[in-house]
């Protein structure tokens, strides 16, 4: 699997726009490209890679209900580095590169005000949602800048802005989230992007 094109990271790909628009939604050329969306076997994760199978990106799902030995399916836990270290292993043997990282696996927790949440249900949100997205960029982020393209998406959420009662650690996981991405583009100096749940960002868009 090769990409014939030159792909940089000033923020745009080359020689690749909306092939056309459907219904209020964008149409990318994504042949030959490889994505790797976690959580991606149910939900909003399947739908995301569904859309990016369409465009004509190559799929990899890291899931923990994944079945290894599927093709384009890694089981990976995202809070636990050693599973993600494994994932990647996996990923680069099967597709040899990886261009577009799609954090959004998550956990959302117990419908509770903070007086009765759970420490260790706490701690699993956080460390899925807030944790999982800093792991998989920071093991994934290397294989793109040394391609010398990438694009990162980091699935967000309205509660991390705004704070919803009876989700305290789900609001506190996507406010992480929210700040983090805005903090790995200012390291990278690259566009990473975060989206709420019902849209993938624009071309070019950058928070």
């Amino acid at each position: 699997m090769r990409i014939t094109k030159k792909l940089d990271w000033d923020g745009t790909i080359s020689n690749r726009s909306f092939t056309d628009r459907e219904a209020g939604h964008a149409r990318y050329d994504l042949n030959g490209l490889v994505a790797v969306v976690t959580g991606g076997l149910s939900g909003i994760g399947a739908e995301i890679a569904n859309a990016l199978k369409e465009s004509g990106a190559d799929i990899c799902v890291w899931d923990k209900q994944a079945a290894d030995g599927v093709d384009g399916q890694v089981a990976c836990d995202v809070s636990d580095e050693a599973a993600v270290s494994r994932a990647l292993e996996a990923t680069i043997n099967q597709f040899s590169r990886i261009d577009i990282l799609v954090n959004n696996a998550g956990f959302a927790g117990s419908t509770v005000p903070v007086s009765d949440y759970l420490e260790g249900e706490w701690r699993k949100i956080i460390d899925v949602n807030l944790t999982g997205a800093f792991l998989v960029s920071k093991n994934v982020a290397p294989v793109m800048v040394s391609s010398g393209w990438g694009r990162i998406v980091n699935i967000a959420s309205l509660i991390g802005k705004e704070g919803t009662p009876n989700s305290a650690a789900y609001s506190a996981s996507k406010a992480g989230v929210i700040a983090f991405t805005k903090a790995q583009g200012k390291d990278w100096r690259r566009p990473v992007y975060w989206s709420t749940p019902w849209r993938l960002p624009p071309s070019g868009s950058t928070s």
